[in-house]
């Protein structure tokens, strides 16, 4: 079976087909219900171990992030999803599905150690992770965590920006959503910082780009949906350099 994974895009993933098959059918349900378009498509390559960092501002939001990039994402996920009730469904929590894609928990408000220790140990192995810095939810992108720039600056990768936005056709009689993802370019930690001032500083550039993508976003999604330059037919994911 190694050899046959060998050059398998998501070989590194914890269950590599079952990533696989989740990848694809995350990925058609998001073709064939929504409108989704990508810009920075080249910066979605792999290129060894980064921390790819999405606004979050939809419930849709992580499975966005898992197809619009091109390897597997072990992601951090609210630790409510493992725990409270009213994320269990038949008797099985979101948590326990969403950890067979390698979605990890994160006890939200604290300093979890072992989240910590789960996300160094991915990029130790050379495996990218994802984060949403806003913590929950949110239009507020000034008041970021700094996870993904501690992440970045204990193991000298980037941290790849990822902004998603969607907006509703209304004259449409599909009511098709319009997702909008602009991936800016991988921002370094500046290794001529303290630690703690690096860390802040990286910050401060997600959030600048952040602010300065997510209305563009928006206004390229209103601006399909206006002049109707949506994709004609569904079941494919444009992705624009």
């Amino acid at each position: 079976m190694a050899n046959i994974l060998e050059s398998y895009r998501y070989k590194d993933a914890g269950h590599p087909l079952l990533y696989g098959v989740a990848h694809f059918a995350v990925g058609q349900f998001l073709k064939y219900n929504y409108d989704l378009e990508i810009f920075g498509a080249q910066y979605l390559t792999r290129r060894g171990p980064r921390v790819y960092a999405g606004t979050h501002t939809r419930a849709l939001d992580p499975g966005v992030k898992g197809v619009v990039t091109q390897e597997p994402i072990p992601t951090m996920a609210k630790s409510e999803l493992w725990t409270e009730d009213r994320y269990r469904k038949y008797g099985v929590h979101v948590g326990q599905i969403i950890s067979l894609v390698d979605a990890f928990p994160v006890r939200r408000g604290e300093v979890d150690r072992d989240a910590i220790r789960t996300g160094n140990e991915h990029l130790e192995n050379g495996t990218s992770i994802g984060i949403f810095s806003q913590g929950t939810r949110s239009l507020d992108f000034e008041n970021l965590l700094d996870g993904a720039a501690m992440f970045a600056c204990s193991h000298s990768v980037d941290v790849q920006p990822l902004v998603i936005a969607t907006h509703l056709d209304e004259e449409s009689n599909s009511e098709r959503e319009l997702i909008r993802v602009i991936a800016s370019s991988p921002i370094g930690p500046d290794r001529t910082k303290r630690t703690k001032d690096a860390r802040k500083y990286l910050t401060q550039q997600l959030s600048t780009r952040f602010i300065r993508d997510y209305p563009r976003a928006v206004a390229w999604s209103a601006h399909d949906a206006k002049y109707k330059n949506q994709i004609k037919s569904p079941g494919i994911i444009k992705r624009y350099k």
